[in-house]
């Protein structure tokens, strides 16, 4: 495509952006471009995986953030959610008051290895000390990044 084409292609999509922004209200296109954000839930106070099918009927005219109350953490969780929710795009593990996040202060100074393992032993991981089978995988994958970073 020679300069003067794409110049051409290029006043054209501007005035597309443009003629689509200004649309009146009565284009079927206007609505779905200003979709509501709605929050099930609240970083506090989740809402039960069995009880998301509820909010069907906004899926469909909102976008959602959703906050899930679940024991531990889900591996999948934010396909579960989208399963039931597909207009979900934001999907995080509600945070009980007693699960308060560390501070930066408390985790400046801390090397990888002992971030890792205050994770693991915290609420938010898995409860307890990790095995020496996982914190060997967990320094091995640690070894490999760094090693990749480094030829990079």
């Amino acid at each position: 495509m020679g300069e003067p084409a794409f110049g051409l292609l290029l006043v054209l999509t501007r005035q597309l952006k443009r003629a689509i922004l200004e649309a009146p209200a009565s284009w079927p296109s206007r609505p779905a471009m200003r979709r509501e954000m709605i929050d099930i839930g609240s970083p506090e106070q989740g809402v039960p995986l069995n009880e998301l099918a509820l909010w069907r009927d906004k899926a469909d005219s909102a976008w959602l953030r959703v906050f899930v109350d679940v024991d531990l953490p889900l591996a999948n969780l934010p396909q579960m959610v989208r399963d039931v929710l597909p207009s979900a795009v934001h999907v995080e593990r509600a945070r009980r008051a007693d699960e308060a996040a560390p501070t930066a202060a408390e985790r400046v100074g801390l090397g990888p290895v002992e971030l890792f393992t205050r994770f693991y032993t915290g609420k938010l991981g898995r409860g307890h000390e990790p095995t020496p089978e996982s914190l060997a995988l967990f320094r091995r994958l640690l070894s490999e990044e760094e090693h990749a970073t480094a030829e990079a």
